[in-house]
């Protein structure tokens, strides 16, 4: 009979065993197959690993090592199988010869056996989430992490773990326990703190020790305003609008609470006022306008942030534009005939979400030149209602600004805008 192995690296050969199959002096060809589960083995974990067999027909395999070692605590049994507790971790590569019973030859094989021992972590405290914040207690405990190859882990019965402080730093008044691993205190000071703790595991089988990596960004508070008044709100501004009411509350991102407001470095748009106690920003604006500190586009608002019993100083920022509630225009390029009378009325856009209710208009067309007023002959401007009729008296291109003053209440600003007549 012939033993032929096709799979798994194993090296092929063949030989005949006289007196089985098909007679006196014949033979037959096994083509076998022994394979060990790619799946690694915990460390300190009783484990039996049983290969699986193809194409042995009934005859009993047997194994023994040729080369190499299994883990240490395990043994290669005869039935191929390999049993024990692995005592070290690693990646063990082995070698075996393989027969059966009833064949007279063997093959050799070359097989791998993985140990895994446990990978521990603490919780992670990125900016923004708890544990990050000043005043944020942190109670935090290593836990055994899965790892891809491997099932969870256990402590097995009888052993201890201890931890140590081994690089780096812990925030300041955190402290570990180094029976438990726990990490434990309050944050008091901003900055980003990385340490890394030696966890030992003490067994019968021996010891083993990993490292845990434990991090903390702290980071102040972040102010922000969000607009309360309903005003609307564009990219990276929100809208104040001159004549109407605007109110933008101070928040923060994380627990605590917020006193003691002031400004620093910028003024806030005509109009509008910080409540040093709430932080509110209210009134009502008076003139257009991006309003930027010294530094950019922001208006920088310091506070108090107090959390766990904790104070400390935070900035944020203020970010406004002003603009009118009402737009004034006049429809483009509009086109006349000498002598044909025409009139051409004003169109006013809400550009608020809040109602304009009474607003008054008065339209005065700047004096000619090259920034003034040119109307046809025979065409005139109302300064009540901005309409301009009138017959014109000759071609050409004209091209009149015209100056609003729009009240609304009882503020009052001017507002330019243009008129282009094309008369042929």
């Amino acid at each position: 009979m012939t033993i032929r192995y096709f799979k798994f690296l194993i090296a092929c050969a063949a030989v005949v065993l006289g007196g089985c199959g098909g007679g006196i002096g014949g033979s037959t060809t096994l083509h076998i197959g022994v394979s060990y589960p790619q799946t690694a083995i915990n460390l300190y974990s009783a484990a039996t690993v049983t290969p699986i067999f193809t194409g042995f027909e009934g005859h009993t395999p047997n194994c023994a090592l040729i080369s190499g070692a299994v883990p240490s605590g395990m043994t290669l049994n005869s039935n191929c199988s390999i049993s024990g507790t692995p005592k070290e971790t690693g990646d063990f590569n082995f070698g075996i010869k393989i027969g059966a019973d009833g064949v007279s030859n063997t093959i050799n094989s070359s097989s791998t056996i993985s140990v895994h021992g446990p990978s521990l972590a603490y919780p992670v405290h990125a900016a923004g989430q708890p544990g990050s914040h000043i005043g944020d207690a942190v109670n935090d405990s290593p836990y055994f992490q899965a790892s891809q190859g491997y099932q969870g882990w256990k402590t097995p019965p009888g052993a201890s773990w201890s931890y140590q402080m081994y690089a780096g730093a812990l925030p300041p008044g955190f402290t570990l326990d180094q029976t438990t691993g726990i990490i434990a205190g309050v944050v008091t000071t901003q900055g980003l703190y990385n340490a890394t703790i030696r966890a030992t595991l003490n067994s019968a089988y021996g010891t083993y020790t990993v490292p845990i990596s434990f991090s903390v960004n702290v980071g102040a508070n972040v102010l922000s305003y969000s607009n309360a008044g309903a005003t609307g709100n564009t990219i990276g501004y929100l809208n104040a609008y001159v004549s109407q009411p605007f109110v933008a509350t101070p928040t923060e991102n994380g627990p605590g609470s917020l006193t003691s407001f002031s400004l620093t470095g910028a003024a806030l748009p005509a109009g509008l006022n910080l409540d040093p106690i709430s932080g509110v920003i209210s009134g009502t604006p008076t003139t257009t306008g991006p309003y930027k500190s010294s530094l950019g586009d922001n208006i920088p608002v310091a506070a108090t942030v107090t959390s766990g019993g904790i104070s400390s100083p935070t900035t944020g920022y203020f970010e406004v534009y002003v603009v009118n509630p009402i737009k004034v225009s006049y429809p483009i390029n509009i086109l006349g005939k000498v002598g044909s009378a025409m009139t051409v009325n004003p169109v006013i856009e809400q550009v608020s979400p809040i109602p304009v209710v009474g607003a008054t208009f008065v339209y005065t067309a700047r004096a000619p030149g090259a920034t003034g007023c040119s109307l046809p002959p025979g065409m005139t401007l109302n300064s009540a209602t901005g309409i301009v009729t009138g017959t014109p008296g000759s071609t050409g291109f004209f091209d009149c600004t015209v100056d609003i003053k729009i009240t609304n209440n009882a503020i009052s600003w001017v507002s330019p805008t243009q008129i282009y007549l094309i008369i042929n």
